[in-house]
């Protein structure tokens, strides 16, 4: 932060043999600042407040430079790839100043030393520990973040010899059968697909038109019937199954039946087209409101960052990750663990209820 890794290694090394009250600062909590003086009018070289709080930051400075030697160095042995290049991509791109990349438009934060994660000052102080600092002023970042994030996240089941890690609390959470986290909301698991395949059905063939019961002569019509109740405004629908399908590519026919399914309302697959219409063109003639409009954009915002995803791994693999287009902790381990998980993206689970099974 203040000098060189050389000039800081020294000064450390001379810290810890003329202290000997010295402290692992990554072990150590770190200290509030002092209060601010709120007097303007004030000479610093005699308000004790000013003095104290520039104590502080001298401090500061000390156990940043200290937490960046002792943490955030790269010198980890045995990762080097069958390339004989580092996993961790290491060295880093110095930087006199930080810049903004002309070609990619990556903002490249100023890095003085190779062997060093990105780091912010504050943050290391703060969390006494080895971090990684990445800009995601792009979209495109941001969106490729948000699906590593997802994917890492949702990766299939634990190992066996993972589940035997799992500590005592958890365990006996399990045990006792009480929720192993809380939520706001109530998320109900949606088939999806299962109604999609109902409405689909019923265009299969003419005969159809005839199988479907009038409203009026269901076994139910004068006991039940559908309430909306908008108290219960805690519901998320969680769409279980196959990924839904995208609104620009794939098949739009496909695509445009989904949407008409869980917006347009409907009992049977003759409501939400009619017979002459594909669904193409139903789809276009059909009033959508704001709300539904921006659920249809959210539904697409998975393909953008997947797609964001997919173009950073084909760029990491032409080797094409050099200065801030990539984050700086993505390395070939995590890309290739995500890799091999990928095969699952659009797998048929849950396509049918488990009561229908």
């Amino acid at each position: 932060m203040t000098g060189t890794q050389k000039e800081v290694e020294y000064h450390i090394k001379i810290e810890k043999i003329q202290n000997p009250n010295y402290q692992n600062p990554t072990q150590t909590l770190p200290d509030p600042p002092p209060p601010l003086c709120e007097n303007k009018a004030c000479n610093e070289k005699n308000c004790k407040n000013c003095q104290q709080l520039e104590t502080w930051w001298q401090k500061f400075r000390k156990i940043t430079n200290d937490l960046i030697f002792e943490s955030n160095v790269h010198d980890r042995p045995g990762c080097i790839n069958k390339y004989g290049n580092c996993k961790a991509r290491f060295p880093r791109n110095l930087f006199t100043q930080t810049e903004v990349d002309p070609k990619t438009g990556a903002l490249n934060v100023k890095k003085g030393e190779p062997w060093i994660n990105t780091l912010t000052p504050l943050v290391t102080y703060l969390l006494k520990c080895n971090s990684d600092i990445t800009s995601l002023l792009s979209g495109t970042a941001i969106k490729a973040i948000v699906a590593y994030i997802s994917d890492y996240v949702t990766k299939p089941g634990l190992k066996i010899y993972s589940i035997f890690d799992a500590g005592g609390s958890m365990a006996s959470l399990y045990l006792l059968e009480n929720p192993n986290h809380y939520t706001s909301h109530e998320f109900i698991p949606v088939y999806w697909k299962n109604y999609v395949r109902e409405v689909l059905k019923y265009w299969r063939s003419e005969k159809n038109l005839e199988e479907i019961l009038p409203e009026k002569e269901h076994l139910l019509y004068n006991t039940h019937q559908v309430q909306f109740d908008d108290r219960r405004n805690n519901i998320v629908p969680n769409f279980v199954g196959e990924s839904l399908p995208k609104c620009d590519r794939e098949d739009r026919e496909y695509y445009c039946a989904t949407i008409l399914i869980l917006f347009k309302p409907w009992r049977s697959g003759k409501n939400l087209k009619n017979q002459n219409y594909s669904w193409d063109k139903s789809f276009n003639l059909y009033e959508f409101n704001d709300q539904q409009k921006q659920y249809m954009k959210n539904f697409n915002i998975r393909y953008e960052c997947n797609d964001a995803r997919d173009d950073y791994f084909a760029q990491f693999k032409k080797g094409n990750s050099e200065g801030g287009l990539f984050p700086q902790w993505m390395n070939s381990d995590i890309f290739n663990s995500l890799d091999k998980d990928n095969h699952l993206e659009r797998a048929d689970f849950g396509n049918i209820e488990p009561d229908a099974l």
